[in-house]
């Protein structure tokens, strides 16, 4: 069975989004998380990868949805300490 071409463009949206968490989890603004945030962040992520194993392409989008959510208060601390890396302010 051939995909729906929305359905693997939503796949490839969820696998950049993934791979660009996975590569912000190395970041130091990651341990400034509490438990917490990280749990969440952790499931939505989890979620998401269970979900783009399906055919589901509004669950798949939902899931994006819930881990842009999971994910904002961590996005603002890495852009702060990207501001502050930019003044030399380290």
């Amino acid at each position: 069975m051939e995909d729906d071409p929305q359905l693997t463009e939503a796949r490839n949206e969820a696998d950049t989004i993934l791979s660009a968490l996975d590569r912000a989890l190395k970041s130091p603004s990651w341990k400034q998380l509490h438990g917490e945030e990280q749990s969440k962040i952790a499931a939505a992520r989890d979620r998401l990868i269970m979900i783009t194993q399906g055919h589901d392409m509004a669950a798949i989008r939902d899931a994006i949805h819930v881990l842009d959510l999971a994910t904002r208060s961590f996005a603002e601390l890495m852009m702060g300490a990207a501001v502050q890396a930019i003044r030399g302010e380290n």
